[in-house]
């Protein structure tokens, strides 16, 4: 299977479950990352460790251009942040297959300066389970 274009990726987000998803304007890169904690659950009499899985966590970081424009992406965003509720967010590395999860923001940062556009930084937590879309 040949590599996907990153321009081909998209990050959207729903106020609702099973809502709309609206995709989030500005983005010029994001990072997603699974991770789960590996519980050591080794006993007496084995040779080496067993581990079972415990929880599982996604985190999200979305690199854009400040789009003050863009009410169903970013403005949804930082009202999530301001109101502390959760979205539903859709991260998808081709555009249209990827994952999904309840998630809420811990992070909205803007960078302006004289010689560059403004951008902004926004991170996320996972607050339930992660799903294929």
């Amino acid at each position: 299977m040949p590599s996907v274009a990153g321009k081909s990726s998209a990050i959207k987000v729903s106020t609702t479950t099973g809502g709309v998803y609206s995709s989030v304007a500005g983005v010029k890169s994001f990072s997603h990352s699974i991770d789960g904690t590996n519980v050591d659950d080794s006993e007496m009499g084995v040779s080496y460790v067993q581990r079972i899985q415990g929880l599982k966590d996604g985190k999200l970081s979305i690199q854009a251009a400040r789009r003050t424009d863009d009410t169903n992406g970013q403005s949804v965003l930082l009202t999530s942040f301001l109101n502390d509720t959760d979205l539903n967010v859709q991260m998808l590395p081709t555009g249209t297959v990827g994952y999904k999860q309840q998630m809420r923001v811990s992070k909205f940062a803007v960078d302006a300066s004289v010689e560059d556009k403004v951008n902004v930084s926004i991170e996320l937590e996972g607050t339930g389970t992660i799903t294929a879309v």
